[in-house]
């Protein structure tokens, strides 16, 4: 069964439970209500289905259309997860490091699927996605937005992302390009 989690998708829960539009009520299933009333522990596994249900409804009611309006919101959310870290915990800002980090990362979040990262010169990297959820564009996305939190507090630098494969369009695994300035 694949899963995730908690503290990877907590912050969806929290989000839906202080929107008091009324939105959610029509984007939830009863399943899917009931799952955000529970208390998510961070250190424990979920149904990646849960995750996927919160993101499609998150996505309809903060994104709209634009997915881009997800990439930056995936930004905002990698800021908050990574302002609990102190800066004096990274005492080295290498991009081997980097990566190895944030592969780190991915793993203790998800238990399926491959993600590695490339060094492509001295300022610009890939982050590579395999035998992930290959259809589903909008956890790129999100990813996309945090991979650019994350490389940018880790390495001190201004991040552009790009998608070089996407996997939802047919391609065979994701590629995430980062680049910088020297």
């Amino acid at each position: 069964m694949r899963q995730v989690k908690g503290a990877l998708f907590k912050h969806f829960i929290i989000n839906i439970r202080a929107n008091k539009s009324g939105i959610y009520d029509t984007l939830l299933n009863e399943e899917e209500k009931n799952i955000v009333k529970q208390q998510v522990l961070d250190a424990l596994w979920y149904p990646y289905d849960h995750l996927k249900m919160i993101i499609v409804a998150t996505t309809k009611a903060e994104a709209g259309a634009d997915k881009n309006n997800l990439k930056s919101w995936g930004c905002e959310h990698a800021k908050k997860f990574l302002k609990n870290l102190h800066k004096d915990t990274v005492k080295e800002r290498g991009k081997s490091l980097a990566l190895k980090t944030y592969d780190r990362l991915f793993n203790l979040w998800f238990n399926f699927g491959k993600q590695h990262g490339e060094i492509v010169s001295d300022n610009e990297m890939n982050v590579i996605f395999e035998d992930f959820d290959q259809d589903f564009d909008l956890i790129y996305y999100l990813a996309c937005g945090w991979i650019q939190s994350f490389f940018e507090a880790y390495l001190g630098k201004k991040i552009s992302t790009k998608f070089i494969l996407k996997s939802w369009e047919g391609d065979e695994k994701t590629i995430i390009n980062l680049t910088w300035n020297s």
